[in-house]
């Protein structure tokens, strides 16, 4: 079934990214694309109008995830989820500022991703 939303994935591991790519191509969600760093985000979300970011929050680049989607989230009210390898408590302050969609602890367990989704976009 295709989904006519489209995911900009900001993920700096590149295995990471390119298994979560093919994971969101399988359940339908085409269209999609995948960046390293913060500055490429902003680039992308500006040209592509994504329907949702899925965003880590350590980057390749200056900009860290946080930064970056803060900066989206001024500009325009597109849903954000978090991910992060540490702890969420650490940047609460960050998160308040960004408010996201959810946030998620790396391993991201696709199905939890996927319900998440289903609510942001039922069919």
């Amino acid at each position: 079934m295709s989904r006519n939303i489209k995911i900009l994935l900001v993920e700096d591991e590149a295995l990471i990214a390119m298994d979560l790519m093919r994971k969101l191509a399988r359940s339908g969600y085409e269209g999609s694309s995948a960046v390293a760093t913060g500055e490429e985000a902003l680039s992308v979300e500006e040209s592509e109008h994504p329907d949702l970011l899925i965003m880590d929050n350590r980057l390749a680049g200056e900009m860290d995830g946080f930064e970056a989607a803060r900066r989206i989230h001024r500009r325009r009210a597109v849903p954000i989820i978090l991910v992060s390898g540490y702890d969420f408590d650490d940047y609460a302050p960050a998160i308040a500022e960004i408010h996201p969609l959810a946030c998620f602890q790396k391993p991201l367990k696709f199905d939890e991703l996927q319900k998440i989704l289903a609510g942001a976009f039922p069919d």
